[in-house]
């Protein structure tokens, strides 16, 4: 005598610190559907609702109910710090300028004098009367 497989081959088993949490079994037929449950549970506990520490995604196999994935969602108080990042925000752009463009000319205010450099003095003739 074989044993069939089940309907639903995937199963998702939540368990608290005090082990499993009764009646949290849910059979799937897919894993997409198991993992979009993961999803969910994963969420919420990371929201801080409910008890669960350890998510536990099984699969049929072979006759017997298999562990396929262990998953620990992240609790609010094991995240990593604080978000630091407008702590030290001065408000000034460091690194090359985001809007640049290539035919942006870079200028130097320090030994910038306005003048073309080269061509000081240079009348050009263009071959048409004088308008004055």
């Amino acid at each position: 005598m074989s044993i069939r497989r089940p309907r639903n081959p995937w199963r998702v088993r939540l368990f608290s610190s005090d082990g499993p949490i009764h009646d949290s079994d849910r059979d799937f037929r897919s894993s997409q559907a198991a993992y979009d449950h993961v999803i969910a549970e994963r969420q919420r506990t990371e929201n801080g609702e409910g008890p669960v520490t350890t998510i536990r995604v099984l699969q049929w196999t072979d006759g017997d109910w298999a562990l396929y994935e262990r998953i620990t969602p992240t609790r609010p108080a094991e995240k990593q710090g604080h978000d630091m990042s407008g702590i030290y925000d001065d408000g000034a752009t460091y690194g090359p300028d985001p809007n640049a463009t290539a035919t942006d000319t870079p200028t130097d205010p320090i030994y910038d004098d306005g003048d073309t450099h080269g061509q000081s003095g240079t009348t050009v003739t263009t071959g048409r009367p004088d308008p004055s």
